[in-house]
């Protein structure tokens, strides 16, 4: 296991400029990586991944991930393991909106929290059955970013210790990385990536998203019929008309009760339903299913960043170009369930 300094990270981001306080990623390898003949290269796309995200995100949020490589099944490119919290739907509004009211700069949470409905029930109507109400399932990560209190439930080495304090939990999710050499589940570690691999940096960055709480890690469709995931709260097929059903066409992903897409949402089995269903070989992190020799990345106006945004990720502000210049001079929670989320 390597574990990433963190001091160093911090020292990085105020020499660009960066708060000192903003999103803080920290890999722990397991010996899958350390151990094998090119660690050095699946080390460096991790922590160029990790730095993209971190670059973008201000929330003052320190998260351990843990990372291997594996052959995975399927041909499977990579895997997302994270726990999932419960809370009800009006407790997640409420939060959201002490987010909204807290970072005033993020303009899509405020769109968002505006054109979500008060009370206890969610656009789309689910509701759990005992209540009445609707159920929300956020990725641990999410969970302490809306100021919950909880312990990780992974040690460093990627095993499930439980989440309670004193277990020894110190990540909030797993990322498994096929280790395959050869063929349509092979990763390019290094870029440009070539004709016959697919980019590395692209499929971390898709887990990560996922454990943060998009893609996969944000939507229940597929996999709970009274509950749901906190992307969902942003799925429709038309203005004003929420979507929940694996059969539905048409499907995007909304701030603003379907008036305006954001982007296609996948509706093809096989896939994860929270991630992106756009046509061809799109080049988003968050597509589906991706296609070999074509990369992505995570910036301030892709749509992953757009939805990290409306689940109460806050962007980095874009300093002035005063500031720019002075730069280039040098100067309570319902029982929890885990689940494993696979990129094809």
């Amino acid at each position: 296991m390597r574990v990433f300094g963190a001091i160093g990270a911090i020292a990085a981001m105020c020499a660009f400029g960066m708060p000192a306080q903003a999103m803080l990623i920290i890999p722990d390898f397991g010996t899958s990586i350390t151990t094998a003949g090119n660690s050095a290269a699946i080390e460096a796309t991790i922590d160029a991944a990790i730095a993209e995200i971190d670059g973008l995100i201000v929330n003052p949020l320190t998260l351990h991930i843990d990372f291997q490589t594996a052959s995975l099944s399927g041909g499977g490119l990579g895997t997302s393991t994270q726990t999932l919290m419960g809370a009800f739907y009006s407790t997640v509004r409420a939060e959201l909106s002490s987010d909204a009211a807290t970072h005033a700069s993020n303009a899509v949470l405020a769109t968002a929290v505006a054109n979500l409905p008060t009370g206890f029930i969610a656009p789309d109507g689910v509701t759990y059955s005992t209540t009445g109400q609707t159920l929300l399932y956020l990725t641990q990560a999410n969970y302490m970013l809306l100021g919950n209190t909880t312990s990780p439930c992974y040690d460093s080495s990627g095993n499930y210790v439980g989440c309670s304090a004193g277990n020894g939990g110190t990540d909030v999710g797993v990322v498994t990385l096929s280790n395959a050499t050869s063929g349509g589940a092979a990763l390019d570690w290094t870029r440009p990536v070539t004709s016959t691999t697919t980019d590395a940096v692209r499929v971390v960055l898709h887990e990560i998203d996922e454990i943060l709480g998009i893609g996969g890690g944000g939507s229940m469709l597929g996999n709970q019929t009274n509950a749901i995931g906190m992307t969902d709260l942003y799925r429709y097929s038309a203005a004003n008309t929420p979507s929940y059903a694996t059969g539905a066409t048409g499907v995007y992903l909304s701030i603003n009760k379907g008036v305006t897409s954001i982007v296609a949402a996948n509706q093809t089995a096989g896939g994860d339903y929270g991630d992106f269903g756009a046509s061809g070989c799109t080049a988003y992190v968050q597509q589906a299913f991706t296609c070999q020799n074509q990369q992505a990345n995570l910036t301030a106006t892709s749509p992953e960043a757009t939805l990290l945004q409306a689940i109460g990720y806050t962007l980095i502000p874009v300093p002035e170009p005063g500031s720019l210049a002075i730069l280039a001079t040098g100067i309570a929670a319902i029982p929890a369930l885990r689940r494993r989320r696979g990129l094809r």
